[in-house]
Protein backbone atom coordinates (compact mmCIF):
# COMPACT_ATOMS: atom_id res chain seq x y z
CA UNK A 1 0.00 0.00 0.00
CA UNK A 2 2.97 2.64 0.63
CA UNK A 3 3.88 1.53 -3.03
CA UNK A 4 0.80 2.67 -3.97
CA UNK A 5 0.83 6.08 -2.15
CA UNK A 6 4.13 6.66 -3.67
CA UNK A 7 3.13 5.77 -7.26
CA UNK A 8 0.05 8.20 -6.49
CA UNK A 9 1.70 10.72 -5.00
CA UNK A 10 5.59 11.29 -5.49
CA UNK A 11 6.18 9.67 -8.77
CA UNK A 12 8.13 12.69 -9.90
CA UNK A 13 10.22 13.33 -6.34
CA UNK A 14 13.49 12.21 -6.08
CA UNK A 15 12.61 11.90 -2.97
CA UNK A 16 10.06 10.80 -0.39
CA UNK A 17 9.32 8.69 2.52
CA UNK A 18 6.32 7.17 3.46
CA UNK A 19 5.90 6.20 7.19
CA UNK A 20 2.54 4.54 8.28
CA UNK A 21 1.54 1.49 10.20
CA UNK A 22 -0.40 -1.67 9.50
CA UNK A 23 -3.59 -2.13 11.42
CA UNK A 24 -4.79 -5.61 10.48
CA UNK A 25 -4.68 -5.91 6.52
CA UNK A 26 -5.14 -2.10 6.32
CA UNK A 27 -1.92 0.24 6.15
CA UNK A 28 -1.92 3.43 8.03
CA UNK A 29 -0.63 6.82 6.63
CA UNK A 30 1.35 8.52 9.34
CA UNK A 31 3.54 10.93 7.31
CA UNK A 32 4.37 11.46 3.59
CA UNK A 33 7.65 13.38 3.37
CA UNK A 34 8.49 14.94 0.39
CA UNK A 35 11.27 16.95 1.75
CA UNK A 36 13.74 16.04 3.88
CA UNK A 37 15.59 18.78 5.66
CA UNK A 38 18.49 17.02 6.00
CA UNK A 39 18.79 14.30 3.56
CA UNK A 40 22.61 12.48 5.41
CA UNK A 41 24.53 12.85 1.98
CA UNK A 42 27.75 12.73 4.60
CA UNK A 43 26.70 9.25 5.43
CA UNK A 44 28.24 7.70 1.79
CA UNK A 45 30.77 9.45 -0.49
CA UNK A 46 28.73 8.85 -3.54
CA UNK A 47 25.55 10.13 -1.89
CA UNK A 48 25.90 13.53 -3.07
CA UNK A 49 27.13 12.73 -6.66
CA UNK A 50 24.20 9.68 -7.11
CA UNK A 51 21.34 12.75 -5.76
CA UNK A 52 22.82 15.53 -8.26
CA UNK A 53 22.81 12.47 -11.53
CA UNK A 54 19.25 11.92 -9.88
CA UNK A 55 18.09 15.28 -10.19
CA UNK A 56 19.30 16.53 -13.38
CA UNK A 57 17.81 12.88 -14.80
CA UNK A 58 14.40 13.98 -13.23
CA UNK A 59 15.10 17.36 -14.86
CA UNK A 60 15.95 15.86 -18.32
CA UNK A 61 13.02 13.65 -18.02
CA UNK A 62 10.56 16.78 -17.64
CA UNK A 63 12.22 18.80 -20.34
CA UNK A 64 11.35 16.04 -22.81
CA UNK A 65 8.20 15.64 -21.70
CA UNK A 66 7.33 19.73 -21.91
CA UNK A 67 8.59 19.19 -25.43
CA UNK A 68 5.97 16.67 -26.58
CA UNK A 69 3.15 19.36 -25.72
CA UNK A 70 2.45 22.89 -27.41
CA UNK A 71 1.40 25.98 -25.12
CA UNK A 72 -2.07 24.90 -25.95
CA UNK A 73 -1.48 21.04 -24.59
CA UNK A 74 -1.99 19.35 -27.99
CA UNK A 75 0.43 16.43 -28.48
CA UNK A 76 2.52 17.76 -31.52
Amino acid sequence: QADDIMRASARNSVYARVDGVERGDTFLLMELEMIEPHLFLEAHPAAATRFAQAIAKRVDICIAQSRSYTVSGDIT
